[in-house]
């Protein structure tokens, strides 16, 4: 009898831990995979890159419409109308430039993560336009409208120091 609640106990001890993964169970769990980023030269980056912004059309996603003080449910119908007709491109761009990869090293690396963060701020801001108009909160979306042309000026700036011309249309 004693040598089964033993035998029972030993069985039991490692699953009645303090919850934490034990060696059993952190053998069984798949490790997860490396993430590979792929590596291109700048020149050639840019190149791709311009070719990719010339083959689909991203209907002016650096290009929002302009706030007007006077109209402001004008400027946010406007701002709606602008998000619904780019995101679905301007996320399908930022996938796609996305998949090119990243320059070697250095200041082309640094400006390329820049632009394509500003571009990816600018979706979220077309986003959140479209969150505030849906809650029906005009302030927000106008403020989201403002903060979408800040980082559509960035996101320009930033790909013209890169070298990108056909994608800041």
């Amino acid at each position: 009898m004693r040598a089964r609640m033993l035998a029972l106990l030993a069985v039991a001890a490692p699953l009645a831990g303090c919850g934490g993964p034990t060696a059993a169970t952190t053998a069984t769990l798949p490790a997860a995979a490396p993430r590979v980023v792929k590596v291109v030269p700048k020149d050639i980056l840019v190149r791709r890159a311009e070719r990719l912004c010339r083959s689909f059309v991203h209907a002016g996603t650096l290009n929002p419409p302009v706030a007007d003080p006077a109209d402001p449910a004008g400027s946010v119908r406007r701002a709606t109308a602008f998000a619904r007709s780019v995101v679905v491109a301007a996320r399908r761009g930022y996938r796609r430039l996305h998949a090119l990869g990243v320059p070697r090293r250095g200041v082309a690396r640094q400006r390329w993560y820049g632009f394509m963060t500003q571009y990816r701020a600018t979706i979220d801001h077309l986003d959140e336009i479209q969150a505030g108009v849906r809650v029906l909160d005009l302030r927000y979306a106008l403020q989201s409208l403002d903060q979408l042309r800040r980082s559509s000026r960035l996101a320009v700036e930033r790909g013209r120091r890169l070298g990108l011309r056909d994608c800041l249309r």
